[in-house]
């Protein structure tokens, strides 16, 4: 390892006491830079104690720290309706596997829930698709959506598709086309709170929207505005790799629409599975983490 090679990455940095076998991990992950204490603007009492060959700073945040190393873009992940990007996609593990993968996810909240719990001013579908598409990097990236998450990213790649490299899409068939207006009433009801519902898909979006994260009033906002229609030619210019995943008791079927609208579609069904229990179905994360060339690394 050349010791004149350093590397800063402003507030990220954590020190550390290490064994031998620790640091030399450690050095394999960093890729033979040699870090300096020097360097570190680590807060006043972050650091946790010193190794015997001195001082090795490392990334606080490794997901930081391979989104500069990775050659490989950011995975962006959006979420479904009157849940969160946390409770869809970081309590069911696939953060983790991400960051075990090397790579880098960043996750937006839907206005009215998670982070954006109080985004009264981009609830709109219109402005939803604007405010999502605005927090993109400039670069090309992969991206995972799961129905209402997935329809907004097929509708952002739909207008611009280069900004893709690949994408995956779940929760979501012939429902992008095709528009059930009982069911809508009934998971609005649902949401809302106000009434009673017996179903058991009203029952469970009712139960999503009790969560905390979750902001009633401005997710009925965004459900009564006007949707963006999708159409087959819209699909067709979506030029990426796009994974359609779809379990076989999903009420968003068929997806055969969809597929074949697709230039470069694959479809993966998952067996067994209804909407609610795709985003923790393993077959579901196993295919997508190979799709988007993000297998943890063990």
């Amino acid at each position: 390892m050349k010791s004149n090679q350093t590397k800063t990455f402003g507030n990220w940095w954590e020190l550390r006491s290490e064994s031998q076998d620790e640091q030399s991990q450690t050095l394999e992950v960093l890729q033979g830079m040699t870090l300096e204490a020097l360097n570190c603007t680590a807060p006043r009492g972050s650091c946790l104690g010193r190794n015997q060959s001195g001082l090795m700073c490392f990334y606080k945040s490794y997901n930081r720290l391979f989104r500069d190393m990775n050659p490989l873009p950011p995975i962006i992940f959006l979420h479904g309706l009157a849940t969160s990007g946390q409770r869809t996609w970081g309590v069911n593990g696939w953060l983790d596997l991400v960051t075990e993968a090397n790579r880098s996810a960043i996750i937006i909240d839907i206005p009215g829930h998670g982070d954006a719990y109080n985004n009264v001013q981009n609830a709109t579908f219109e402005k939803t698709i604007s405010y999502i598409f605005d927090q993109f990097p400039d670069t090309p990236i992969d991206a995972v959506g799961f129905s209402l998450g997935a329809r907004i990213l097929l509708t952002i790649a739909s207008q611009n598709s280069s900004r893709f490299r690949k994408l995956v899409v779940s929760g979501v068939g012939e429902n992008l086309f095709t528009r059930d207006y009982e069911r809508g009433k009934r998971i609005s009801e649902a949401i809302s709170g106000q009434n009673q519902l017996e179903d058991p898909e009203s029952q469970y979006f009712s139960q999503l929207a009790d969560a905390p994260d979750v902001n009633r009033e401005t997710v009925l906002q965004l459900m009564s505005s006007p949707m963006i229609d999708l159409n087959t030619d819209m699909i067709s210019k979506i030029e990426c790799p796009v994974l359609v995943a779809l379990g076989d008791r999903d009420f968003a079927g068929p997806a055969s629409r969809l597929v074949e609208a697709l230039p470069y579609g694959t479809y993966l069904e998952l067996r067994g599975v209804d909407h609610f229990a795709t985003p923790k179905d393993f077959s579901f994360i196993d295919a997508t983490l190979k799709f988007l060339d993000a297998e943890p690394k063990w």
